[in-house]
């Protein structure tokens, strides 16, 4: 560079020269330091530096680099390109602003890029997701910190390298942000779903998304979401990123989900009286075992079922409010109590009025089901709001999932609470309840409930 230099010149193009400098002394440390200035128009400067009319005997009072010129007159020029000692490196006028005004330009301009890679290098680095960035050889060039964690291998291990699929595989393969690179959106999804057949692709902009199970080493097996997209500029491709995100989480809420409906399932299908759900419109979504005996003739058809298939019904029996009737079915005398569920349906009751059931049993049918509705209303609600959010919830939100996977657990314990209890009665005890309703009182155990409902009729019926 530089080294120890001195301006020439008149006052008007000095001070102009010195302001940038100083204004951007950040960026000009590295040319060199200003130490003097030869003043040809003989006006001082206000500024911090040594000031000379002469430059001869500035020469002779500082040890100079370099001296960059910037006074027009030829004849001053060229005795001074005589007289300057040859180890003094000269740079004239225009050459000079040049040189200061490029070499400005290039140390702004990689500043800005600078401070645009590093805000970008800390997004990526800070990342929760594994994240690799491959150039358009499918060499590795940026391996974040989320990746060192998953596969336990070091950046210094892979960079440079396109040989990197042992940080996840068993035996040495392409991974998925190489593939892209190398092979048609087609190919790709047929490679991928011989691999795992119920493997979720999705194409994307410029790549892809696979969720599902990967076979990858031992101990980081799961449930994953690898998005691989081309990174290009223009035509040219310049390299692929991929991003691998770990979505077990929410395939155990699924499960979870899916465990909490199987045990209220069990509890409706070992109703001993036949039961339907239907929506608003009539339409029926659920029928349990009781029900299905009842109407095996009417099972038979593969049209979506109605409860008008069932039931001869007035407009007004589908309204919102509870009621019962009477209807017969396979030449036996049945009560129907019709449940609503407000927005979520409604629910019907069937009861054989041909046995006579003594009003003991009836009643404590209805005290089972009116503490089924009592106590499961709430954590089923929350249950299932929050396994709809959970379905609709984006798998990057992990604050969002973590959330209703802890509503979904604390009510899903509150739900198997309750079949604890009503499979383990200790004696049959109704409590008052609204509109001078009883329901059952689920305190105390024995080995089957309705056995104990049983042996309640007949101790009644002794007496």
């Amino acid at each position: 560079m530089l080294g120890n230099f001195a301006l020439i010149g008149p006052s008007k193009k000095l001070l102009s020269f010195i302001r940038a400098y100083l204004r951007y002394q950040e960026a000009t440390k590295p040319m060199g330091n200003l130490v003097a200035l030869t003043i040809t128009d003989s006006k001082l400067l206000s500024v911090d530096f040594p000031q000379y009319f002469s430059w001869e005997e500035m020469l002779s009072k500082h040890n100079l680099n370099s001296v960059l010129n910037l006074e027009t007159d030829p004849e001053f020029s060229l005795q001074l390109r005589k007289k300057l000692p040859p180890t003094i490196q000269l740079s004239e006028n225009s050459p000079s602003f040049a040189y200061l005004s490029l070499y400005l330009a290039k140390n702004l301009y990689q500043q800005k890029i600078s401070q645009k890679e590093s805000f970008l290098s800390q997004i990526l680095e800070n990342s929760p997701f594994a994240t690799i960035v491959f150039n358009r050889k499918g060499e590795v060039i940026y391996w974040n910190k989320a990746c060192e964690e998953l596969t336990g291998v070091t950046r210094n291990k892979v960079l440079g390298k396109s040989k990197v699929g042992f940080a996840f595989y068993e035996q040495e393969k392409l991974l998925l942000g190489q593939n892209v690179l190398k092979y048609n959106l087609e190919t790709l999804k047929q490679i991928y779903q011989e691999q795992d057949p119920s493997a979720s692709f999705n194409v994307l902009n410029n790549g892809v998304a696979i969720s599902g199970f990967w076979n990858l080493k031992r101990k980081i097996k799961a449930f994953y979401q690898v998005i691989a997209v081309k990174l290009s500029q223009g035509k040219k491709i310049l390299g692929s990123l991929e991003i691998i995100h770990n979505i077990s989480n929410i395939y155990e809420l699924r499960s979870q989900v899916r465990e909490y409906q199987e045990v209220l399932e069990s509890l409706l299908n070992n109703l001993p009286y036949p039961l339907l759900y239907s929506l608003k419109d009539g339409r029926i979504i659920y029928i349990n075992q009781a029900a299905k005996e009842l109407f095996k003739s009417q099972l038979t058809s593969t049209d979506s079922l109605h409860i008008a298939n069932f039931l001869d019904l007035s407009p007004m029996a589908l309204e919102p409010g509870n009621s019962s009737f009477e209807v017969e079915i396979s030449e036996d005398l049945w009560e129907v109590i019709n449940i609503s569920l407000k927005e979520k349906g409604m629910l019907w009751l069937f009861r054989n009025l041909s046995e006579e059931e003594s009003k003991n049993k009836l009643k404590l049918v209805l005290s089972v089901a009116g503490a089924i509705s009592h106590e499961l209303s709430q954590p089923l609600t929350a249950v299932v709001n929050a396994a709809q959010l959970l379905a609709k919830s984006d798998p990057r939100n992990l604050d969002r999932i973590k959330r209703h996977q802890e509503i979904i657990s604390k009510e899903g314990e509150k739900l198997f609470q309750i079949y604890t209890k009503l499979r383990n009665i200790e004696k049959v005890n109704l409590l008052p309840y609204i509109q001078n309703e009883q329901i059952l009182d689920l305190k105390g155990g024995s080995e089957d409930f309705l056995n104990q409902i049983l042996d309640h009729k007949g101790d009644k019926s002794g007496a």
